[in-house]
């Protein structure tokens, strides 16, 4: 947590750095100071990446953002503009499926993709692909290639927004990802593979399964996000898809879970959000939740999924889960949620 500067502060340094004589040391690297103290927010080396994307494009970081997602970039856009959007792909596949579409539209995105030039829309926003950006850029507000978003216009497409998304519900390129774009960029060979071993690939789901405690099973295969909140961004938005959940949570709830959820019950209307407190030095936290569980019986939802923080955020309680296991199927028993 040394020298944090934020993406802004990290591209001035870099940018200075860059416009000196002379041979750049590794003790001007590391003077450079920290983008983010989190990883998942922003890394030096994604972050260095988006300097040089930005460059490339005569645009600055604020306007370049890079992700572990191919399609997050779009998904960014519909989820902070609450305007139609308009991405026109040229002669491209569309980057989303028939069924992700339906996903986009349970949160209230109102997405339209068109194979030709991009044309202007006055009340939408106009995403195109990179391969396909006009000659007159004043009529798009963005554009996107693999694992990245360009923003045109800054007012139409907010910088600040499109962060909090890519925090919350994804990351920045990882840095072999970045590594290899760096490397494509200075055009020296690039040394980071996208090819995987299935036998490496298959040790690794073995390991994370015996390290969950469960056997090994190939036909169930973990999956794997690139952070602890994308994880539970996927579990949300599977919930969605299948017809939606009430969640409980407390109202103390680490800020990144909490605020994610909001992100997504704000948009869905099948995904609500319920808390309990639990501050207090004699505060019962198993009364506070059976309390809310009771409360929730008569909702709609077909599913009720309680989230604990164990040790509790920020109080460090720790829940009595054999005394939390039975009540819960109780709950379930009763209600069938």
């Amino acid at each position: 947590n040394h020298n944090l500067l934020g993406r802004e502060g990290f591209a001035k340094n870099l940018n200075s750095l860059l416009a000196r004589d002379g041979a750049i040391t590794t003790s001007d690297l590391e003077e450079l100071g920290n983008a983010e103290d989190y990883l998942r927010v922003a890394t030096n080396v994604a972050t260095s990446l988006e300097v040089f994307l930005a460059r490339e494009k005569n645009l600055t970081v604020e306007q370049v953002f890079t992700f572990a997602s191919t399609t997050m970039p779009i998904v960014a856009v519909v989820l902070t503009t609450k305007k139609p959007v308009h991405l026109y792909v040229g002669d491209q596949s569309p980057p989303f499926s028939p069924e992700q579409m339906k996903f986009i539209k349970l949160l209230g995105g109102d997405l339209t993709i068109y194979h030709s030039a991009p044309s202007a829309h006055p009340t939408g926003i106009v995403l195109t692909t990179e391969d396909n950006v006009p000659s007159d850029k004043s009529i798009i507000d963005g554009f996107v290639a693999p694992n990245i978003l360009y923003i045109e216009n800054t007012e139409s497409i907010q910088p600040a927004a499109i962060l909090v998304i890519r925090k919350r519900m994804a990351t920045p390129m990882t840095t072999p990802m970045a590594v290899a774009k760096l490397q494509e960029l200075a055009g020296v060979p690039v040394t980071q593979t996208e090819e995987i071993q299935e036998s490496d690939l298959a040790e690794l789901f073995a390991h994370l399964q015996t390290l969950s405690g469960t056997e090994v099973n190939t036909s169930v295969n973990p999956v794997i996000c690139t952070a602890g909140l994308p994880q539970i961004s996927s579990l949300w938005i599977t919930l969605l898809l299948r017809g939606g959940a009430d969640i409980l949570m407390a109202s103390t709830a680490y800020g990144g879970s909490s605020q994610l959820t909001d992100i997504l019950t704000g948009s869905a209307a099948t995904l609500n959000k319920h808390t309990f407190d639990i501050q207090g030095v004699h505060t019962d936290i198993m009364e506070k939740i059976s309390g809310r569980l009771d409360q929730l019986e008569d909702n709609l939802m077909p599913l009720t999924v309680l989230f604990v923080e164990i040790p509790t955020n920020p109080d460090m309680k720790v829940p009595d889960t054999q005394k939390l296991a039975p009540t819960l199927r109780k709950y379930k028993e009763r209600t069938g949620k």
